[in-house]
């Protein structure tokens, strides 16, 4: 429990440190810049997605090279940026009062309603369709049980599309951050318009081989100063080009697909399948002889453009949601293992590694947990054996990569696909179809001449084989992960995770029943309904933990399942320690992972104190280390969000303060 609560505060630390470096790097990008207009934070403002304040940028940038010689057309783009800035922040505090207005009922805490796009989620304006019909012919009917119910509905989406937006913030504040701790000589744009944590450097292998040459350089007593300079410069260098290459291939897609902004859904172009898509490219399809007579067929051509960028947002919100599974699965191993710094070793995320079906690992991990039974006097010894798991996570991580690199080696032609795991985590090598192709290529390539065209032909198969792998594995991902989500939906008290047992527990099929009752006069029963969807949401915890602790592995030296307590006697969770849980890193909800020690220890306090006390001290301490986590990756974020807006002023100073 300690650990958890370690790491919670931890993570909040770094987001928020994370938020400062972002908000700095803006503040010295665009030094003319305000730091704030309508009281919004110039980070907070797309001011990467307007083309009109990115074309004066990149007028402001060519002029720039001369500014004596074009000092007075300099101030001219200079005025046009910050007249423009203005214009994007007036649009976006009017949204921002207009649904305030229209929605006076909804209060989800720090994240902006109009970031959320509940007016276009299909859910949530159906319920506001009801709640405005009611009003329109029954005015009286707009304060009355039904208008109260359709209100605290919409209220309840609210508040998960809300966990949702303030995950993704700071998922991308942390991936800032874990590139910030350790490569701090890194821009907070490599390349004008390419943000950091959006260049997804990690991502790229030679990237990826650069830094880890930096930190074994940095581990040698031997190393000299002029050999690291030159290997961060060097990882500087290539930062740069794949920004730049990223930003290349999103400008060109905009190029072919004119009728599509830069980004979509805050998701880059460059970043969607919009090629493979084939019902995008049969809309684009569409497209085409339209175009020969643009003015005849201008309402048939705006209609099939509304298709292809309702698509395109299809395609950005399937991403965004691969995206937050994988960062949530890096994270629980993090929880679990608070010890590991980052959401990666060596540029492998977390989530790939395996740990937990490593035997080693898994041993080493285990006598950490018997360990801190006796935390104090164990000190030395705890921190040796994670010292050990560090130490071995860094090894798997060095074997994938070893699989990796020989892969690209042997088929340089072949390239991950955006946002998918390493070809070696796809099963990329052992693919059956894969190595087949890879033996007729072989075969072909020994006349390359002779046998160019069969050679791309094979290429490009291989290549499509990838993807198709990729998408497999998209699709395994997503397929539970949406079945968990319509789980949540229905038991929207639950944020953010409801395992599929927790609707068939006969305590929480109870509860429900009462919660029916209590909806029936939401005006009387506020404070009951509160006090019953607080046990409901306590109730789930519960559920999921007995069932993960049935379902691990009966390895524990001293430690009891959740499944030896009875449902009955698992034991209410203590009033201080429910109030005290740490919330999930730069969210309002409660972290579920801390939340579920809390249910463990109160289940082996119900069963004996003294009989499990040092079991109880183990739970203890991972909900410690667990909170000062989620802690330093707040801090952490915040200072890069403050980084990447200081970086923006400092771009451009000829905005106001």
């Amino acid at each position: 429990m300690k650990d958890r609560a370690v790491q919670l505060h931890r993570d909040n630390e770094r987001a928020a440190a994370a938020r400062e470096r972002v908000r700095d790097a803006l503040l010295e990008q665009y030094p003319f810049l305000p730091k704030d207009l309508h009281g919004i934070p110039l980070e907070d403002l797309p001011l990467r997605d307007d083309d009109e304040f990115v074309d004066a940028e990149q007028e402001r940038a060519r002029l720039a090279a001369e500014p004596v010689r074009n000092a007075e057309t300099l101030r001219a783009a200079e005025d046009r940026m910050r007249a423009r800035a203005g214009k994007v922040a007036d649009v976006a505090a009017a949204t921002e009062e207009a649904l305030r207005e229209r929605l006076p009922f909804v209060e989800v805490g720090k994240v902006p309603l109009r970031s959320m796009g509940l007016e276009s989620w299909p859910e949530f304006a159906a319920l506001l369709a009801q709640l405005e019909e009611l009003a329109k012919d029954h005015p009286a009917a707009a304060k009355g049980p039904e208008a109260r119910r359709l209100e605290k509905a919409m209220v309840d989406l609210a508040k998960l599309r809300a966990y949702d937006e303030a995950a993704a913030t700071q998922c991308d504040a942390m991936k800032e951050a874990d590139l910030h701790e350790r490569f701090p000589f890194l821009p907070e744009e490599p390349v004008p318009g390419m943000p950091l944590a959006e260049a997804e450097l990690v991502a790229d292998p030679e990237f990826r081989t650069l830094a880890n040459e930096l930190v074994d350089l940095r581990r040698n007593p031997e190393a000299s100063p002029q050999a690291l300079r030159a290997a961060e410069a060097a990882l500087a260098d290539h930062a740069a080009e794949v920004a730049a290459a990223k930003l290349r291939a999103t400008e060109e897609a905009q190029a072919h697909y004119p009728f599509l902004s830069k980004r979509v859904a805050g998701v880059p172009l460059s970043e969607l399948p919009l090629a493979q898509d084939e019902l995008f490219q049969a809309l684009v399809a569409q497209r085409a002889p339209l175009l020969r007579e643009p003015e005849a067929n201008a309402q048939p051509l705006r209609a099939v453009e509304d298709q292809l960028r309702n698509r395109a947002a299809v395609l950005a919100d399937a991403k965004e949601k691969l995206d937050a599974i994988h960062a949530a699965d890096s994270d629980e191993v993090r929880a679990h293992n608070p010890f590991l710094p980052h959401s990666d070793v060596r540029g492998v995320p977390l989530r790939e590694l395996g740990l937990s079906q490593d035997a080693e690992y898994v041993d080493k991990w285990l006598d950490r947990l018997r360990l801190m039974e006796h935390p104090e006097e164990n000190r030395p010894a705890i921190q040796a054996v994670e010292g050990a798991l560090r130490d071995r996570a860094e090894e798997l991580a060095r074997d994938k990569l070893r699989a990796e690199d020989e892969l690209l080696a042997k088929h340089p032609f072949v390239a991950r696909p955006p946002g998918a795991p390493l070809l070696a985590s796809l099963g990329v090598p052992v693919d059956e179809q894969f190595r087949q192709m890879a033996q007729e290529h072989a075969a072909l390539a020994e006349e390359p001449v002779r046998n160019a065209e069969p050679l791309r032909a094979v290429e490009k198969a291989m290549q499509a084989r990838v993807a198709a792998l990729a998408a497999a594995d998209a699709e395994e991902t997503l397929k539970p992960a949406e079945a968990a989500r319509v789980l949540v939906r229905e038991h929207l008290m639950c944020v953010p995770y409801v395992h599929p047992d927790v609707p068939k527990d006969a305590i929480f099929s109870e509860l429900a029943e009462k919660r029916d009752a209590l909806l029936s006069d939401l005006e009387r029963n506020a404070a009951p309904l509160r006090a019953v969807e607080e046990e409901m949401h306590e109730r789930a915890v519960q559920v999921a933990a007995q069932h993960k602790r049935r379902t691990r592995p009966e390895r524990r030296l001293s430690t009891v399942q959740m499944t030896d307590v009875e449902p009955e006697k698992a034991g209410e969770v203590r009033e201080q320690e429910a109030d005290t849980a740490p919330l999930l890193s730069g969210t309002e909800v409660r972290d579920p992972y801390y939340q579920e020690l809390v249910a463990l220890r109160a289940s082996l306090v119900e069963e004996g104190p003294r009989r499990y006390a040092d079991t109880i001290r183990a739970v203890e301490e991972q909900m410690k280390d667990r909170a000062v986590q989620l802690h330093r990756d707040n801090e952490r974020a915040a200072a890069a969000r403050e980084r990447v807006r200081d970086a923006l002023l400092e771009q451009y100073p000829f905005l106001p303060k």
